[in-house]
């Protein structure tokens, strides 16, 4: 429920630039490197949001409740301003837990979500770990940003004084631990001369001139001269400082986490004829972004004017202010050191403004603006060329706009690209204008879109006037246009109707003639049977070489017959022929 209310309150964010990386760690960093048992030390939660926005973080963190003790939670430096669960600690549990937001948007690498102060009540092996959490940008929906979770182990000594040095590192697995400096051991060249200036490399911090915005363990290195025979170092914010005890020989030695602030790291090395001049490195720190701003638009958040006017400003420590970005919707149009700036001319619409403060180390804050920019009139199509044909022209086309305005007309594709180069015909005194085109060669869909525009630049919406060019129909059939090429279509379909029909019609005549000579074969052979059998009888008749008058009455009877079978045979065979004929 609580990430639900979370969720909630985030729509209080804003948008994030497009094109940047949507994620974000959580990460836990201590002020020592050693820590022994009654010793007070703090630990610090901090985002790195990759260059995204967030404006809201929660987590659960789990602590060794045997090895230490939270004191109190400081949330006074937190980039967070309200608290949907105040920052709260348990020692009996070894939890801590927050849920915090702002209505501000916040990129930074070492952004501060809140610092712990804690106390050493025993030794050995202790931790910090992280068991839930959630970031979210800033982008009014509450979008999940999360990406890692880095906890802290280290260990606490026993005697004060002689402490065991502190081991950070991710959960898991183990990072690099930060362990005293690695001694060497070799003899010294002796000296005619004070030991050199030693020349640092500070691989977190490689340009003193500049400011960082990352807080972190960081290692410093540099080459011993062969005479020398011990090194000094400190860290304060003392620029002049100069240490004088020696911690051995060794050439590289890594360093806590410093908090925000100038500080100076100083180096020098001793050989036999004593301490030579010290390297005073400056390392300048800044996590904290610029503190949240309002936005205000000289001539209203909605309004005609095209070019508005904003302003803004903010402050920021310990770095101070480098520049502003200034995104107008999808687009980033201006950098810029002013508090105050006159936008680029403005089509028509809204746009979400957001405006981001960046101080010298690179942290951001940012905050946005709805802004509408509302048409004036717009002009108005009264006439236009009806018929347009391919070849013909041109396209006339006319209309009215507001007294004090100007029109501007664009021959436009269907899909939006544009055709003819804009024309600006000049409306007379009662505001009516008139221009021409000439006609696109190819077919198709088209339209005229028509812009009013007044002295100050602020235009109208668009009003687009379609229309098609065509060929020229040869004659109109049933209140259908018949051109060339309809008509060659159509002659072309009938062409192609007759050849199929024609087609047909000679298969089924064939299909019915196999038919018909099928019936006729089949009626011929029953005829021929019929006077094969009277030949027979006939002959059977006459196999004694006698005739009796019946017999003789017989035969004459079945010819008879036959002549009339070969009349009805003679009649149906002729019938046939002229029908498979037909």
């Amino acid at each position: 429920m609580k990430r639900n209310l979370l969720l909630g309150a985030v729509v209080l964010g804003f948008m994030v630039f497009p094109g940047l990386g949507l994620a974000a760690t959580l990460s836990i960093t201590l002020d020592k490197t050693a820590i022994s048992i009654g010793d007070t030390f703090s630990a610090t939660v901090r985002i790195n949001s990759e260059d995204a926005s967030v404006n809201a973080a929660q987590a659960v963190i789990n602590f060794s409740k045997d090895k230490f003790q939270v004191v109190s939670i400081d949330k006074n430096s937190s980039v967070f301003n309200f608290w949907l669960q105040d920052p709260g600690f348990d020692n009996t549990a070894g939890q801590i837990t927050f849920i915090g937001g702002s209505s501000s948007g916040f990129v930074g690498k070492a952004l501060e979500a809140l610092k712990i102060n804690l106390k050493a009540t025993g030794s050995g092996s202790a931790n910090f770990t992280f068991s839930d959490a959630a970031i979210t940008a800033a982008d009014g929906s509450g979008t999940s940003l999360l990406s890692g979770m880095t906890g802290a182990q280290f260990t606490i000594g026993t005697i004060p004084g002689a402490p065991a040095p502190v081991q950070v590192q991710p959960t898991p697995p183990p990072s690099q631990a930060v362990p005293p400096p690695t001694q060497i051991k070799r003899p010294a060249t002796p000296a005619t001369t004070v030991a050199s200036k030693p020349a640092l490399t500070v691989s977190l911090y490689p340009d003193q001139a500049k400011w960082s915005n990352v807080s972190d363990k960081f290692l410093v290195s540099w080459t011993l001269p062969v005479d020398a025979d011990g090194v000094a170092t400190a860290i304060n914010k003392d620029p002049a400082s100069a240490p004088t005890v020696s911690e051995g020989l060794f050439d590289n030695k890594y360093f806590a986490a410093l908090d925000e602030g100038i500080w100076y790291l100083h180096v020098r090395f001793h050989n036999n004829l004593g301490w030579g001049a010290t390297m005073h490195y400056k390392i300048s720190i800044d996590t904290t972004p610029p503190l949240p701003f309002n936005i205000r638009v000289d001539e209203s958040t909605s309004t005609d004017t095209p070019d508005p006017t904003f302003r803004f400003g903010t402050s920021d420590q310990p770095s101070g202010i480098d520049r502003y970005r200034i995104k107008v919707g999808n687009e980033d149009l201006i950098f810029t050191t002013s508090t105050a700036i006159k936008l680029p001319l403005q089509t028509p619409g809204t746009y979400k403004v957001v405006i981001r403060a960046y101080d010298l180390a690179g942290n951001i804050t940012e905050e946005s603006v709805d802004l509408k920019i509302l048409p004036i009139t717009a002009p108005t199509v009264s006439s236009m060329t009806k018929d347009t044909y391919i070849g013909e022209g041109p396209l006339q086309i006319g209309g009215g706009t507001a007294t004090g305005t100007t029109v501007s007309v664009s021959l436009k594709g269907e899909n939006g690209d544009l055709i003819s180069p804009a024309q600006q015909p000049a409306p007379d005194q009662n505001g009516n204008w008139s221009t021409s085109f000439e006609l696109p060669s190819r077919g198709g869909k088209y339209y005229v879109e028509v812009l009013a525009q007044d002295k100050r630049g602020a235009l109208s919406f668009p009003v687009k006037a379609p229309f098609e060019v065509r060929p020229r129909p040869l004659f109109v059939f049933l209140g259908l246009e018949v051109t060339s090429g309809l008509l060659a279509v159509m002659l072309f379909i009938l062409l192609l109707g007759g050849f199929v029909a024609g087609y047909y019609t000679q298969k089924l005549a064939k299909e019915q003639r196999g038919r018909r000579a099928i019936i006729a074969e089949r009626d011929i052979s029953v005829v021929f049977g019929l006077l094969r059998k009277d030949v027979d009888k006939m002959i059977s008749d006459y196999e004694d070489g006698t005739l009796t008058a019946e017999e003789s009455k017989e035969i004459e009877f079945y010819l008879k017959r036959m002549r009339d079978n070969l009349d009805k045979t003679k009649r149906y065979l002729s019938e046939n022929v002229e029908e498979i004929k037909e």
